[in-house]
């Protein structure tokens, strides 16, 4: 686990080097997770990431798609990680899919399921001017596996950073998603 965050600090700040170097910017923030986060350019971060579809009533042994979306509220972002926790006794995670992403496809680090434990993991950049706004980072194709309520939840793991040339977490707000399989 260790060896993954490490891994992934050390690409992003790759990533944020190179962008960088291209387009110097700087705007430097500090603060906590769940908060507004105030920056020194004077400026409140306040990125989300919510797990959103179309459909809150999803069909039992249908595979359908959920979304995993950021919103930067006007910071310019790089690099995303989102860690999706799940019941693998109520739905399945079938595939990762990066066509509608905002991320560069080649510098996805990881994108990985795991429904023996439950988890989704994806880590991805991009070189600049980064992005800002509203957009997809991936969509889950997942199917419901029993009737009732399922959820998934991001993990405390999940990142934002900023395209400041310091990899300023601007994380504030996670929405989950919960879904109802019939």
């Amino acid at each position: 686990m260790k060896i993954k965050k490490a891994f992934f600090a050390f690409a992003c700040l790759l990533v944020i080097i190179a962008s960088f170097l291209v387009l110097p910017k700087l705007a430097i923030a500090s603060g906590y997770f769940g908060e507004y986060l105030f920056g020194t350019d004077g400026n409140y971060h306040a990125a989300s990431l919510r797990i959103e579809s179309d459909k809150k009533i999803l069909k039992r042994f249908k595979r359908q798609t959920v979304s995993i979306s950021v919103d930067t509220q006007n910071d310019t972002i790089n690099a995303v990680q989102a860690v999706i926790n799940f019941d693998p006794r109520k739905v399945r995670v079938d595939e990762i899919n990066i066509e509608k992403t905002f991320c560069n496809h080649g510098l996805f680090l990881e994108k990985s399921i795991d429904n023996n434990l439950g988890e989704v993991r994806v880590a991805c950049g991009l070189f600049n001017p980064g992005f800002s706004g509203d957009g997809v980072v991936v969509e889950l194709e997942l199917t419901p596996l029993r009737r009732g309520d399922f959820s998934l939840n991001f993990s405390p793991e999940c990142m934002v950073l900023a395209n400041d040339g310091l990899g300023t977490e601007v994380l504030s707000f996670v929405y989950n998603g919960v879904f109802r399989a019939n």
